[in-house]
């Protein structure tokens, strides 16, 4: 290969050993590694690399801008597009301790705890044991948020029918309502046609002092005979 690093396994500070998950033989996972916002699962120590690959790159070390890991910084270039063999190893050849960041210098005795541990008889066979541990670890904690993450989109999926459903029952009730309402719009038009007409007719112009009789005040209350009805001036 051109670019190799070791199986990226980190010591939390519980002393628990973290696998990050990473294979750049896979186009996926140099994606991940070129992708936005910046991460990056290739630790500056372990990694090595070809000379003449290094001498293919646009620019090789440099300043690193502010707010970029400067190792991951200088990843990118070799991964970004270009025909470079870049492989991510079967085994964990460096111990590499994460803090909490809070004391740095607390971290002295932490190390020489290691440092001594290392060289213990059987070191090398408990460390491949807690390696392929962490590695089984994450491969079920991968799975279960897998699991977990189709449980969700199936429940959104039925969440998104439930209320497709709803929304096309809206629609059909919108639809009665809108018809009903132009039903009533139109009823109304010709009501208002029909009274156009009548008021527009020549009986209705004909019968206009009737009309005006009848809403005498005279008219309404109404009155009685007194005697003979005769003609004026009888």
């Amino acid at each position: 290969a051109d670019f190799a690093h070791p199986l990226p396994v980190l010591v939390d500070p519980g002393e628990q050993l973290r696998y990050l998950p990473l294979d750049l033989s896979l186009s996926a996972c140099v994606q991940w590694e070129l992708g936005d916002p910046p991460r990056n699962a290739i630790s500056l120590t372990g990694v090595m690399h070809t000379l003449a690959s290094y001498r293919e790159l646009p620019h090789g070390w440099r300043t690193t801008p502010d707010g970029r890991w400067t190792d991951h910084y200088m990843w990118q270039q070799y991964l970004s597009p270009r025909r470079l063999r870049a492989v991510t190893g079967d085994l964990a050849t460096t111990i590499k301790l994460v803090g909490d960041g809070a004391d740095p210098t607390a971290a002295g005795p932490r190390i020489q705890e290691w440092w001594h541990r290392m060289h213990s008889p059987g070191f090398d066979t408990w460390w491949t044991q807690q390696v392929g541990g962490a590695v089984r670890s994450a491969a079920v904690e991968a799975a279960m948020h897998r699991s977990w993450l189709e449980d969700r989109v199936a429940a959104l999926d039925a969440e998104a029918v439930a209320l497709r459903r709803q929304i096309d029952r809206q629609a059909g009730e919108a639809e009665q309502l809108r018809h009903g309402l132009d039903h009533r719009a139109e009823s109304e038009r010709l009501r208002a046609a029909e009274l156009d007409l009548i008021l527009s007719s020549r009986s209705w112009r004909w019968t206009a002092p009737l009309r005006r009789l009848a809403a005498h005040p005279a008219a309404k209350r109404g009155f009685r005979a007194q005697g003979p009805l005769r003609p004026p001036g009888a």
